[in-house]
């Protein structure tokens, strides 16, 4: 099926060149593996039948090949389809002819040959700065700019809540505080991007570019200070989530809880939590999958209202929500009764499965609108998650979080890779065009990666292919890019 649909997309697009053909290749791909989970999703769920599901994506391009036929035979007539084929011939054989000979008679000046002037290699020269200085002046400009704009949204976002719960003014603004680095990490890719594009776009623009290779300097040569100063950014991106977003995201959570007017949830531990729930009762869980509904190794201490004296406590390996019935499944645990800070012996209860209703508090109750990996610095992850085995709950998600911890501080250096060459083939059409593109990619480099993390937390792919997938395919594409344009 992708040779019948190939074939007519290579003749209508002749004039596309490699690149193009890469770039439809990879859209096809990625929109044939939607529509095969998409199929395969709607026939586990009964929607469609399970003979027509996983056949869907196939019947779609099968189609859409079949009529891409018709059009091309309706523009160029079948005839002429055999004619390629000849040249392609041609190109393979040419491959064992010695070059030597070919170069010296193909132009007709062949023999004139001069050695290309050979520039000293050390870093940094005056244009490397040069060129990392205009980079830094549109990456802090744009990072700056995506900063203000999240803030003002995420504040009106929140502006109800504020005023309705009348939240100080000093409350919002440590929110803020604390949000930034946050909002700082997942700007920092884009802005890379959109910093490589429009520099070295207003530098062809401006002829600059020119200048240099008239100079005897290589495109690559030029782009090397520009890597390097992105490789730079992502290992800058690796220690801000490491050393300070898993503090500061513990903190903004635990603001926004109050701004929602949410009771917030406490840690001594990272991977420890307390809450006060609705009815002198707090809650202690080591894990809580919001997916499942599903805690894993949770204490409920319950105390008297008026002296706070506890009068039981209930332990569980794991507790289960019914939403069928609105209450909680206790499983594999005990209960325990207090009267004047002393253990009854009479009310010591060890169960396997056990419901107490009087816990009324639902999972939306506990829900946290941050993601509990990222209150976790990567090493504290990893113990979590081997703790977490060792209990027998599933870690999948948690894994794919833990890979994603490395691969996306990666991804500025795979931005720039990918920036390059577009920004020097985009010529004099300016700015705003170099703009447009970097939202473009930005957008199917977030949609990717949120699918992919979405299909590897499903247990549909392996942790680490679902982390880094995104990286590996923006990176391959970069490196193609990057090793076709004319230096």
């Amino acid at each position: 099926i992708f040779s019948v649909l190939g074939i007519p997309l290579g003749i209508i697009s002749r004039r596309g060149g490699k690149s193009y053909g890469f770039v439809v290749s990879l859209a096809i791909f990625l929109t044939y593996f939607l529509l095969l989970s998409f199929g395969e999703s709607f026939a586990r769920n009964g929607r469609i039948s399970p003979y027509f599901g996983p056949w869907l994506a196939n019947i779609v391009f099968l189609f859409l090949g079949i009529f891409l036929m018709i059009e091309s035979e309706k523009e160029i007539g079948w005839a002429q389809l055999s004619r390629p084929w000849g040249l392609w011939f041609a190109r393979i054989l040419s491959r064992f002819i010695p070059q030597g000979e070919s170069q010296r008679t193909l132009g007709g000046t062949g023999s004139i040959q001069s050695k290309p002037r050979r520039l000293h290699p050390a870093l940094p020269m005056i244009l490397d700065k040069y060129v990392i200085k205009g980079f830094f002046k549109y990456f802090l400009l744009v990072l700056s700019s995506f900063i203000v704009i999240f803030v003002v949204f995420t504040f009106f976002e929140l502006l109800n809540d504020v005023v309705n719960n009348h939240i100080p003014a000093i409350v919002v603004i440590n929110y803020f505080r604390y949000l930034l680095p946050q909002i700082a990490y997942y700007m920092v890719p884009m802005s890379v991007l959109v910093a490589v594009l429009v520099n070295f776009n207003v530098l062809t623009r401006t002829s600059q570019i020119i200048a240099m290779k008239a100079s005897g300097i290589s495109l690559y040569r030029i782009s090397v200070s520009v890597l390097l100063v992105s490789a730079a950014v992502s290992g800058s991106c690796f220690l801000l989530q490491e050393y300070v977003l898993p503090r500061c995201n513990q903190k903004q959570d635990a603001l926004r809880d109050t701004i929602k007017g949410r009771n917030p949830q406490t840690y001594l531990r990272p991977d420890r939590k307390w809450m006060m729930g609705e009815q002198s009762r707090i809650f202690n869980y080591n894990f809580f999958d919001e997916d499942r509904n599903l805690f894993g190794d949770i204490t409920v201490f319950e105390f008297e209202p008026e002296s706070f004296e506890i009068i039981r406590r209930i332990y569980a390996s794991r507790a289960v929500w019914l939403e069928s019935q609105k209450e909680w499944v206790f499983k594999d645990g005990w209960s325990q009764g207090f009267k004047k800070q002393q253990a009854i012996q009479s009310e010591f209860v060890q169960f396997d499965k056990a419901r107490f209703p009087e816990i009324r508090e639902d999972p939306r109750y506990f829900k946290k609108e941050v993601k509990q990996s990222s209150q976790m610095s990567y090493r504290e992850l990893q113990s979590y998650i081997n703790d977490l085995k060792q209990s027998g709950f599933d870690v999948v998600r948690l894994t794919v979080a833990l890979h994603k911890k490395v691969s996306f501080p990666a991804i500025s250096l795979i931005m720039c890779m990918i920036a390059i060459p577009f920004s020097f083939s985009t010529g004099k059409r300016g700015s705003l065009y170099g703009i447009g593109l970097s939202i473009l990619i930005g957008i199917i480099y977030w949609v990717m990666l949120e699918f992919f993390e979405q299909v590897g937390g499903a247990g549909k792919l392996v942790p680490f292919l679902a982390a880094w997938a995104p990286n590996f395919i923006f990176g391959a594409s970069g490196i193609y890019f990057l090793f076709t344009i004319r230096t």
